[in-house]
């Protein structure tokens, strides 16, 4: 009963219901970004009243549409995170922000689970300034134009959502600088690609909004993914164009010949990864210590592989969800040079 209560959790959740193992407790939930809101269920048995606790549970995921993170860890498989959380009773609830550790309290009901974590996700958006009607095509955004001296719920949400992904989320109380951006009424949330500019007019709902952005970003890579072949190996002065704001995973190997694992990837990656490879054009300075760079667009982080035959099992780390990511700007950051 136990394997099917948990089939059916997989089955029926949104992507941010989790399943988790000891690993990736400690690698997503003990070291989430600080961006990141988790409340994880520890379970041990499938009782009437983990069952009830747990429909509950994925009904707040379901609500929350990836706002905050909602993960389910059977202890029996993690006696080890049990005893460093104390954790004396099951089913039983436990809320990671910031660096804090947070007892949830109350009834295990959806309504409960929402209020206590929607409250704490971070506003990380980013104030906006005129010279971001420059940066567009380098730094996708999305924007909130509003009147408001604080930033909404919904927005503190999106905000957090996006953090390390490569869509920039702003948002713009300076009402001198709206037509600048071509905005006559606030609120209004506007997309801006570099090429293109859409205004919202969806639902003010988070999973809405959140899907139209992804929606809109995701357009303007298609298009342009669509102007080279499937197996084709791409130049590095290609590399912002198909990358920054795309949504798959990029690889380049800053190198005269590409290391062995690279067509290995083109083979058995059907357009999940694009591949380019060169010493000439790199379109970042700190490539040009060598070596291969994996690039995640989602994060605008890369992971630096130095050996070429460590390629694959890099790749592995990303599938399985272990691998660290380290933002561009901190490769960009200057005295990074050993990174």
């Amino acid at each position: 009963m136990f394997l099917f209560t948990l089939f059916s959790l997989l089955f029926a959740a949104e992507e941010s219901l989790q399943i988790l193992s000891d690993k990736t407790f400690d690698a997503k939930v003990i070291n989430h970004p600080a961006n990141e809101v988790w409340i994880v269920m520890f379970m041990v048995d499938d009782a009437n009243e983990t069952r009830e606790a747990m429909a509950q549970f994925r009904n707040a995921s379901d609500i929350s549409a990836g706002m905050v993170h909602f993960g389910v860890l059977n202890v029996r498989f993690a006696p080890k995170v049990a005893e460093s959380l104390e954790l004396k009773a099951y089913p039983c609830f436990r809320i990671f922000h910031g660096s804090k550790t947070q007892i949830f309290k109350g009834a295990a009901k959806s309504g409960r689970f929402l209020k206590e974590t929607m409250k704490l996700v971070p506003d990380v958006s980013q104030n906006v300034t005129k010279e971001w009607a420059d940066e567009f095509y380098a730094q996708p955004s999305a924007i909130l134009f509003t009147k408001s001296a604080t930033t909404s719920p919904l927005w503190k949400g999106i905000s957090s959502y996006f953090a390390k992904k490569s869509v920039r989320i702003g948002i713009c109380k300076d009402e001198s600088l709206f037509q600048t951006f071509g905005v006559k009424e606030a609120p209004a949330i506007v997309f801006y690609n570099g090429t293109n500019t859409q205004v919202y007019d969806g639902e003010i709902k988070f999973r809405a909004v959140r899907d139209a952005i992804e929606k809109f970003f995701e357009k303007r890579f298609n298009q342009e993914s669509q102007t080279f072949s499937d197996d084709e190996m791409l130049m590095p002065d290609q590399f912002s164009e198909v990358c920054i704001g795309g949504k798959h995973l990029c690889v380049l190997a800053a190198t005269k010949t590409p290391p062995e694992g690279m067509a290995a990837l083109m083979k058995g990656s059907k357009r999940k990864v694009r591949c380019f490879s060169g010493v000439v054009g790199l379109p970042f300075k700190f490539m040009e210590r060598g070596g291969t760079w994996i690039y995640n667009p989602r994060r605008d982080g890369f992971i630096h592989v130095k050996e070429g035959e460590d390629l694959l099992t890099a790749m592995d780390r990303v599938i399985d969800g272990s691998a660290s990511w380290t933002k561009r700007t901190v490769f960009e950051a200057p005295g990074n040079e050993e990174l």
